[in-house]
């Protein structure tokens, strides 16, 4: 039964971890989000707002992804869930065996 606690202590430490290193991801991001997304525009991987495009992000003037870079943004998504989905059910496969 302790092996249980300690891993149930040891996931909410990691839960708490994950949440502290996400925040302080966004704090960060919002202070270089016009420095980013000028890169971003200049290596076009986004649109300006003269292109009209389907995806608008957040505080960029109307900048954001069209068509194409939309569907490839998806595609990566889709893509990571995927290879989480899988990992977890190879963890989940060993844990039983």
């Amino acid at each position: 039964m302790s092996v249980t606690t300690s891993d149930d202590d040891d996931l909410f430490q990691l839960m708490m971890l994950a949440c502290g290193a996400i925040a302080t991801g966004t704090i960060s991001l919002g202070f270089f989000w016009d420095a980013a997304l000028k890169w971003l525009v200049q290596q076009q991987i986004v649109v300006t707002a003269q292109a009209s495009p389907l995806l608008v992000l957040p505080a960029s003037a109307g900048a954001g992804l069209d068509l194409p870079r939309t569907a490839i943004a998806a595609a990566a998504v889709l893509a990571l869930l995927i290879v989480g989905a899988a990992a977890i059910r190879r963890l989940a496969r060993r844990e039983r065996v």
